[in-house]
């Protein structure tokens, strides 16, 4: 229980009230700065980075990418627009 508490702290110290925690475990396109356009879930998002698990036709590959958040160009959620097969 304590630990939840934490990592909301640091979390907010980390992000303050931006809508970045609010996207773990979302599904979005993120396009970078090369115009390659990547899709899946959001694991993990640190201070540089965001762990994103990839997924093609609604389900998920297993395959983890760690995108720098400079390398991004835009993030857009799309949790109300589709649905993600669980598994492979």
């Amino acid at each position: 229980m304590e630990k939840d508490k934490v990592e909301k702290v640091e979390r907010k110290k980390l992000f303050g009230d931006l809508l970045w925690p609010k996207m773990v475990n979302q599904p979005v396109s993120v396009v970078t700065l090369d115009q390659k356009k990547l899709e899946g879930i959001i694991r993990a998002i640190t201070k540089y980075e965001i762990h994103l698990e990839q997924v093609v036709d609604g389900k998920r590959t297993g395959e983890l990418f760690i995108l720098f958040k400079h390398s991004l160009k835009y993030i857009r959620c799309s949790s109300r627009n589709r649905k993600v097969a669980k598994g492979k």
